[in-house]
C-alpha cells in the first residue's frame, strides 16, 4: 500500500466512534421510521423536537456513509437502502445494542484492563456486565431486545437444531424465550422451560402466552452458577457461554451435566472463530467486545471440545446453526460462524 492508502485506512478506523454516535442518535430519534416517505427538515425537526440546523448536519454526515438520502430539488429527506434496512425490528435492536452509549463508558477503560485481570466493565462499574446492565434499565432493555433480535435474525433462515430424539427441553439463559418458542412451533412433540434470571420471567411468560404455548412451555428464574432444574433430556444454551471465562463456563456446563442423565443431549449454539481466517473481522471484534465487557471470549472448535470434555460431555458433532446461510450469524457478519455444537452427557 502507498502512503495515501495507509493514511486513508487509518482514518476510516478513527472516525468509527463519531459515526456510531451519529447513527445511534438517528435510531433513538426513529428517523428511519419517520422517513418511510420523504420529509422536510422542518417536519423532522418538529417531530423529533430537535434543532433543525443540527439535525440536518447529522443527516448530511450520515448521507456521506450511505445512510439517508437528500433530494436537492424537493429539499426533502428519505431513506437510503442502508437506513431502510434499519426498519427491520431485529436489525434495529442489534444496531442499538452494538453502539449504545453504555458500551462507550466501558471502552474508555479498555487499555487499563489489559494490565489486570478485571475487565474494562469491572474497572468502570465495579460489577459484572449483566449486573451492570440490570442497574441501568435503559441499557438492560436494549440488551434484552438485541438478544431477541439475534434469535429472530437467525430465524429468518430458521435455526436448524435436531430435536427429533428429545421430548423435554431446557433453554439455559434463554432470554425472552424466542428460541424455545420458535423450536416448539417447529417441533410439536416437545415441551420445555426457559431458564433465565428472575427479572426476565415476566417477559418470557408474556411471550409464551402471546404464542399460545402455555400448555407446553414455562419459565423458571434462577442462577445457572448455582443449579439447574432436572428432568429434561436436552439442554439448549445459545449465545450464553460466550459471555463467560473458561472457569465460569465449566461451572455452568458442570451444572448442565448434573441436570442431565447419561446419554442426554446438550446443544451449544454459539459463534466459533477460526484463528487462521484473516477475513473474520466480526469474529475478532466480537472477541474484543467480550474481553471488554467481562471475561468472555469467542472460542475455537478445539477450545469448545476441551471445555465439554472437562465438564462430563462427549463432543459429538458441529454443524451450521441455520439451513441457508452457511453458518454466518447475519448478513452483517458474513465471516462469523454460528454453529450448533452437539454433545452427549457421559
Amino acid at each position: 500500500m502507498d502512503a495515501v492508502t495507509i493514511r486513508s485506512k487509518i482514518f476510516q478506523v478513527l472516525i468509527g466512534p463519531q459515526l456510531a454516535a451519529m447513527l445511534y442518535a438517528s435510531l433513538e430519534l426513529e428517523l428511519p421510521e419517520l422517513l418511510l416517505t420523504p420529509k422536510s427538515i422542518e417536519f423532522l425537526s418538529e417531530k423529533t423536537q430537535t434543532l433543525s440546523e443540527k439535525l440536518e448536519r447529522i443527516l448530511f454526515a450520515l448521507e456521506s456513509f450511505g445512510f439517508f438520502s437528500y433530494n436537492s430539488v424537493s429539499k426533502e429527506w428519505s431513506n437510503s437502502q442502508l437506513s431502510s434496512a434499519l426498519l427491520d425490528e431485529s436489525l434495529n435492536s442489534i444496531a442499538k445494542y452494538c453502539i449504545m452509549p453504555y458500551k462507550y463508558e466501558v471502552l474508555c477503560n479498555f487499555s487499563e484492563s489489559l494490565k489486570q485481570e478485571k475487565s474494562a466493565h469491572e474497572i468502570r462499574f465495579g460489577c459484572s456486565y449483566i449486573e451492570g446492565l440490570k442497574r441501568n434499565q435503559d441499557a438492560f432493555e436494549i440488551y434484552q431486545k438485541a438478544m431477541a433480535g439475534w434469535t429472530n435474525y437467525d430465524g429468518k433462515d430458521k435455526i436448524d437444531i435436531d430435536l427429533n430424539d428429545s421430548s423435554r427441553v431446557l433453554d439455559v439463559g434463554g432470554g425472552d424465550g424466542t428460541l424455545l418458542i420458535d423450536l416448539a412451533n417447529a417441533h410439536p412433540h416437545i415441551t420445555g422451560t426457559v431458564f433465565d434470571i428472575p427479572e426476565s420471567q415476566p417477559l418470557i411468560d408474556a411471550n409464551i402466552e402471546k404464542y399460545e404455548l402455555s400448555e407446553r412451555l414455562d419459565s423458571i428464574g434462577g442462577n445457572f452458577f448455582e443449579s439447574l432444574p432436572e428432568e429434561y433430556d436436552c439442554i439448549l444454551i445459545k449465545n450464553t457461554l460466550i459471555d463467560w471465562s473458561d472457569r465460569d463456563c465449566k461451572r455452568i456446563l458442570n451444572n448442565c451435566r448434573k441436570a442431565l442423565e447419561e446419554g442426554d443431549q446438550l446443544k451449544w449454539i454459539d459463534c466459533v472463530i477460526d484463528r487462521q481466517d484473516q477475513t473474520d473481522l466480526w469474529g475478532v471484534i466480537l472477541d474484543m467486545n467480550m474481553m471488554a465487557s467481562g471475561n468472555g471470549r469467542v472460542r475455537t472448535k478445539e477450545q469448545m471440545e476441551k471445555l465439554l470434555h472437562e465438564s462430563g460431555f462427549r463432543f459429538d458433532s458441529i454443524s451450521p446453526s441455520t439451513k441457508k446461510r452457511n453458518a454466518s450469524v447475519t448478513s452483517l457478519a458474513p465471516s462469523a460462524k454460528h454453529c450448533v455444537i452437539n454433545a452427549i452427557a457421559i
